[in-house]
């Protein structure tokens, strides 16, 4: 440890997706960054870079234990230690604040990298990172532009990236623990807003309330949907909408026509969806409002290539899926974007936490009817360990899921995601959830 630079950083809960894209943002500014995290045991941390490389870890952040890092605090070693929302209510970040060392939200320390860039700042309860992946590959036509996105950008490998030279950025902001509010960007762009992350929020209007006041503090704000669904009451004088569109859908993405500006307009995205339409229109409109050639804007949204785990190909045949969807509403869209294009789409549904998944049960009614096949996993709920809800009463809740939304309760993933793909009868299969549902597809995939 000895070697280690001076101006160091430390992120804690540095696996999380925000946390990825932040290191990212560190090491361009030439911070050495170094990470701890639960999920990561001393065992882990002892096998370095080999272990990473199995668990896809950025093997450039170094790992420490938790012995490791107050002895580094006591050197002063640290110029920077960053925690996300996950981590905040950890021993460790306790022990911390003993020393009189007053760590960074997330997006407190993004706001703080970000803050002499002109900010494009994109949040909502659906389709924010879509919008955002979309707006960082259309600007970068015309002059590279730094990014925050909650994905990896597939095409630039990269969560994030700070570029000095130019002034733009494109911002990706969460609402899920209202943080998004610490920024005040040049332009806002909400994605969409729904019944989500009430245990934050308490109320649905307080929710609207968080967005109508940031749409009324920054000098242009768009919204990725029409006046008509204009929940939270912002007037077009202060707000822009997408206009209405045509849309069909093929296997190979949507095609979709409107008319902006007096001029009709012609589009293709190679992800299918009326949902991935209007999120593109959102990403075309902001551009077209910086001066970008509109010729150039659909020539770039026909080259996207997506953002992983969202409607990520992770095999080609079979043809396996994986999307992050988890709210009913974003797991009704993905449904609707392929039941026209495929005849048996076999799900594998793993609902994100019980909290959310007892304020939305209802929304979750008949879902899977609509498909050959749908399996539903047990809830994955590592955040509210402190629950009320045991893993019996998880395990009850999980098939009370299934039944209600006409899918299979499957405790065990590996061997039917096995037998469903070796039978190869599905045109599709999709891997659906915010979980760890993704990694053990993967896991399992690289096996077979």
């Amino acid at each position: 440890m000895s070697s280690m630079k001076q101006d160091g950083v430390l992120l804690l809960g540095s696996l999380g997706t925000g946390m990825l894209g932040l290191g990212e943002l560190y090491r361009d500014l030439n911070y050495e960054v170094f990470g701890y995290d639960d999920k990561l045991n001393d065992f882990c941390v002892d096998q370095g870079k080999a272990f990473y490389s199995v668990k896809n870890i950025n093997s450039e952040t170094r790992f420490l234990k938790r012995d490791q890092i107050m002895q580094l605090i006591t050197d002063k070693k640290f110029k920077e230690i960053v925690f996300s929302s996950a981590f905040q209510t950890r021993n460790l970040l306790q022990d911390i604040f003993q020393y009189g060392i007053q760590p960074k939200h997330r997006f407190e320390a993004v706001c703080e990298l970000f803050r002499d860039k002109k900010k494009i700042l994109v949040s909502g309860s659906h389709g924010k990172t879509t919008i955002s992946a979309i707006l960082t590959h259309l600007l970068n036509a015309k002059e590279a532009c730094s990014f925050y996105l909650g994905g990896k950008l597939l095409g630039y490998d990269r969560y994030a990236k700070l570029v000095r030279e130019t002034n733009l950025a494109v911002i990706e902001g969460d609402e899920s623990d209202g943080s998004f509010l610490k920024m005040i960007p040049y332009i806002f762009v909400i994605s969409s807003i729904d019944v989500e992350h009430l245990e934050f929020w308490k109320t649905e209007s307080l929710l609207d309330l968080s967005f109508y006041s940031m749409g009324l503090c920054v000098p242009k704000c768009y919204l990725a949907y029409s006046n008509s669904e204009n929940r939270i009451g912002l007037v077009s004088s202060r707000a822009k909408f997408i206009p209405q569109f045509s849309f069909v859908n093929t296997r190979e993405g949507v095609h979709f026509s409107f008319e902006y500006d007096g001029k009709n307009f012609d589009a293709f995205l190679p992800f299918p969806g009326q949902h991935y339409a209007r999120n593109a229109l959102c990403a075309f409109l902001v551009c077209y409002e910086f001066g970008c050639e509109p010729r150039n804007l659909l020539q770039r949204l026909a080259s996207y290539r997506g953002v992983s785990r969202r409607m990520e190909v992770l095999r080609k045949t079979p043809l396996i899926v994986s999307d992050y969807a988890h709210h009913p509403t974003e797991v009704s869209a993905v449904i609707d974007s392929l039941k026209n294009s495929y005849q048996e789409i076999v799900i594998f549904f793993q609902p994100h936490r019980v909290s959310r998944t007892k304020i939305t049960f209802s929304m979750f009614k008949d879902l899977f009817k609509t498909v050959s096949k749908a399996y539903v996993l047990d809830i994955y709920n590592p955040l509210e360990q402190n629950s009320s809800c045991n893993s019996e009463e998880l395990k009850e809740l999980s098939k009370l899921l299934a039944n209600y939304s006409g899918a299979e309760y499957l405790p065990c993933f590996e061997e039917i995601f096995l037998r469903e793909i070796g039978r190869g009868e599905g045109d599709i299969y999709l891997v659906i959830g915010a979980g760890d549902i993704d990694e053990r597809a993967r896991h399992i995939l690289e096996r077979v």
